[in-house]
């Protein structure tokens, strides 16, 4: 294979996802698609996450980095950045300026002719939101009293076609990530014993990560979480003392970062009673309507329908079966990211009506997530999915039962 769909690494993978955001510009109408950073290498950098997808360059100094819709890109950056640009093979013109860089960048604007020119910023999705707010004011400086100030405007729906909709090479390293995951889930059943901990459970976890080189899928501190028993707090919290003892259900919310995607996975296990063989029976109804719920917002899951339409199917499942709502969105996009950016499997609340509004698109990966209390602890599954022109396909293997730690 010649790699053009990022099979052979990284940077094959950001020619497709140039060519891919080439093509999203030219149906978009854009004339332009610009990304203005500096000091991307910093802790406090502006680090741009649509600059990342398609030219994962670093600069020093105040850079504006263009991209056409005949697939052409021009950057504007300080003189010490040229070189490190001109090698990166992201770029076909580099305009390198030493005191401003003004006429520069007036210079690659005018060269793309007339149309809008998009900027990534968002008021409602992160990873559209690259833009900061003092490189914005220093871009309408630059800008002041020329025709380019009133081309400007937000690429949001841009930038999320183009993180959200995966290449055949990105939707691979996801399912790879979650197979490794689920290979950690297997490892862990039998070390699931009364007396272990949460932070046993952890540590193991992050053993096994560090023997095979891998990364967490989110903050490393939270993750896994790890929750036993009905003492334990849901949510992004750490690991804490409590020990199993029979009777516990034993939850794990995981995801790795394996070749820069992540898998975001949620296990269920029950700690074996003496004199029982199997779980009581307010744990396999919970289990069975929340993995009811998954499968019927899964059957739901395909192009163009809203996120809304995905949560309220699994949700009334779930009100029909008895439980209380989950308090938070069915599914989210997956990638690069944990929680990739676009839009949303949730409900119209304030919090989440924008992005829950949009329509569900062929290419994206997203997770099914809910649960419900129980007196035994939460019982929360999560699985991943891959929508297709066809509807919705696994990329992880659902957990149809309930499995037996031990």
């Amino acid at each position: 294979m010649d790699g053009s769909d990022g099979s052979d690494g990284s940077g094959s993978m950001a020619q497709a996802k140039r060519r891919q955001a080439a093509a999203i510009m030219a149906r978009a109408g854009l004339a332009g698609w610009l990304s203005v950073v500096r000091e991307t290498g910093a802790g406090g950098g502006s680090n741009d996450p649509v600059l990342a997808l398609w030219a994962p360059v670093t600069v020093v100094g105040l850079s504006a980095l263009l991209l056409r819709p005949d697939g052409r890109a021009t950057a504007v950056v300080a003189n010490y950045d040229r070189v490190a640009i001109e090698r990166s093979g992201h770029f076909d013109e580099v305009l390198a300026y030493d005191q401003d860089w003004r006429p520069s960048l007036l210079k690659a604007l005018e060269a793309v002719g007339d149309g809008r020119i998009g900027l990534n910023y968002s008021i409602h999705d992160h990873l559209a939101d690259g833009l900061t707010h003092g490189a914005h004011l220093a871009l309408e400086h630059a800008l002041a009293g020329t025709r380019h100030s009133e081309r400007l405007v937000a690429a949001e729906g841009a930038a999320a076609e183009l993180r959200g909709v995966k290449t055949p090479a990105e939707v691979e390293r996801v399912r790879a990530a979650a197979r490794i995951t689920e290979g950690l889930f297997a490892e862990l059943g039998p070390r699931l014993r009364p007396g272990a901990t949460e932070r046993d459970v952890y540590a193991y976890v992050h053993g096994r990560l560090r023997e095979l080189g891998l990364g967490t899928a989110w903050d490393r501190q939270i993750c896994p979480s790890v929750n036993i028993g009905p003492r334990s707090e849901h949510g992004h919290a750490g690991p804490g003392d409590i020990a199993a003892a029979p009777g516990d259900l034993v939850h794990l919310d995981f995801g790795v970062l394996a070749a820069e995607y992540c898998s975001d996975l949620q296990r269920m296990w029950f700690i074996p009673e003496a004199g029982h063989d199997s779980p009581p029976e307010e744990v396999l109804l919970a289990f069975d309507a929340v993995h009811g719920a998954i499968e019927v917002g899964f059957a739901v899951l395909r192009p163009g329908v809203p996120g809304v339409e995905v949560d309220e199917a699994a949700r009334a499942h779930l009100r029909d079966a008895g439980y209380p709502e989950f308090q938070h969105a069915f599914g989210h996009q997956l990638g690069r990211e944990c929680h990739d950016g676009g839009g949303l499997l949730g409900p119209l609340w304030p919090r989440y009506a924008a992005r829950s509004r949009q329509p569900v698109r062929a290419g994206q990966i997203w997770t099914l997530e809910l649960g419900v209390p129980t007196a035994r602890g939460g019982l929360s599954l999560e699985e991943m999915a891959l929508v297709t022109e066809e509807g919705a396909v696994w990329l992880s293997q659902p957990q149809t039962s309930i499995w037996m730690a031990g």
